[in-house]
């Protein structure tokens, strides 16, 4: 019985791993060969973009953790290749009380903003995935 555990377990395990490495783009793929324009005036870009998605965007205070590098995300479409920049938010919420301090990955392409992720402090495999793109940039 302990025998028939371990093989399934090592199954789940296996196609688990496999399952996860069929999401990365081909590094050969026409799209990996350009990351577009760098954006230069990421912050503008990003505030912007904040003016017109946050509740309370006068409120925002923003630290940037570092400037933007090449690499690539995953979108409802696809793999997006561009830059990604992580930064830390504190805004208000709907009721005027601080939202804490979010670790949020924002990604640009050709000077737009593609994708802003924002990592709510719960255990969910979606904050995993914006603490692990912004890990090397975020403070220890």
């Amino acid at each position: 019985m302990k025998t028939k555990l371990k093989a399934a377990s090592a199954a789940v395990l296996i196609a688990g791993v496999l399952t996860g490495c069929a999401n990365v783009p081909a590094k050969n793929t026409p799209e990996a060969a350009t990351y577009g324009t760098y954006p230069n005036d990421y912050k503008a870009l990003i505030d912007a973009y904040q003016q017109t998605t946050l509740k309370e965007p006068s409120s925002a205070v923003v630290q940037y953790l570092n400037e933007p590098t090449s690499g690539w995300t995953r979108v409802a479409s696809g793999a997006v290749f561009g830059y990604r920049v992580c930064l830390i938010v504190n805004t208000k919420n709907s009721y005027t009380g601080d939202v804490g301090n979010l670790l949020t990955e924002v990604f640009i392409r050709n000077e737009k903003v593609v994708s802003y992720n924002v990592a709510d402090h719960s255990s969910s495999a979606y904050d995993a995935a914006v603490q692990s793109a912004c890990e090397p940039a975020s403070p220890k």
